[in-house]
């Protein structure tokens, strides 16, 4: 399988100002082994790392800065990937390659990058219909697709509203603090984190006091407002009820590698093998 690359693309990397990892994560991504003919595929994070030579946190904050200039899309809990611009450089050129294509589609496993897929198949100059329809089968018609793709980008306003009015204290304290919380109740979390179905997490205040001791280099309290802010700016990335965890020690992780040491020296990388431990047992990458 072969696949082509527009010479814009390096304007646009240029544009978006990419570092030299997103760079390479990009190009990787349209020509590595595991892609697929339609630029929707499975790849787990630990497969990046071993072909490019890259420590996974490395490749995190590449997948992460690629999607915040828009140039990718990722489903951490299925390890899934959508390069919106794949099928404009790779059309599908006759009614057999599309028959393919469809079988490829079917193969892979549910995710919520199907609804974008099919916003990018619509908008597309050359029509792919019988590769729609498959679309529109597994995740709706246009119409559906806009109706879950209101649900994954934001709370309903009444219910926003009637949590904001309910919540605004846990989601704006800062620090966090165990002690502030007294006389609260013993279930209210430490701060609310949006879900990709429209729901809250809430982080509980014992997770808080094992990842200050976890990350000691790490502020955690304003890591986590930090976290709040992304997630609320970057619906499209949201996490998963069964994945958030994993995210905000993926997060915790990372901050923790960066910060330095006392005396100034930079912290020894002990994230390698943890990624790799979470990577075997399904971890998932944000």
């Amino acid at each position: 399988m072969y696949t082509k690359i527009e010479d814009g693309i390096w304007r646009k990397m240029k544009q978006n100002q990419l570092s030299e990892t997103a760079k390479i994560l990009y190009l990787y991504l349209f020509t590595c082994p595991h892609r697929n003919m339609i630029g929707l595929y499975y790849i787990p994070l630990a497969y990046c790392s071993a072909d490019l030579g890259m420590e996974p946190e490395r490749v995190s904050e590449g997948f992460r800065e690629l999607q915040d200039a828009g140039l990718l899309l990722c489903d951490e809990a299925e390890e899934m990937v959508l390069l919106p611009e794949f099928l404009r450089m790779n059309p599908l050129d006759n009614a057999n390659v599309e028959k393919k294509a469809c079988t490829v589609f079917s193969a892979l496993p549910e995710t919520w990058l199907f609804g974008p897929f099919g916003a990018i198949l619509e908008q597309l100059p050359k029509p792919f219909p019988h590769l729609l329809e498959r679309v529109s089968e597994r995740y709706g018609n246009t119409e559906d697709r806009k109706q879950k793709t209101e649900t994954e980008d934001r709370i309903p306003k009444a219910e926003a509203e009637g949590r904001m009015q309910k919540t605004e204290t846990e989601h704006t304290a800062a620090p966090c603090d165990a002690a502030a919380a007294e006389g609260m109740g013993e279930e209210m979390p430490a701060i609310w984190l949006p879900l990709n179905d429209g729901t809250e997490y809430g982080v509980p205040w014992g997770d808080v006091e094992e990842y200050r001791q976890l990350y000691p280099a790490v502020d955690v309290d304003q890591e986590l407002r930090s976290m709040r802010g992304w997630l609320l700016n970057n619906p499209k990335n949201r996490k998963t009820q069964g994945g958030i965890r994993r995210f905000i020690n993926g997060w915790l992780e990372r901050s923790q590698n960066k910060a330095p040491r006392q005396g100034g020296s930079p912290p020894t990388s002990f994230s390698a093998l943890a990624a790799q431990m979470d990577n075997d047992a399904g971890g998932e990458w944000r």
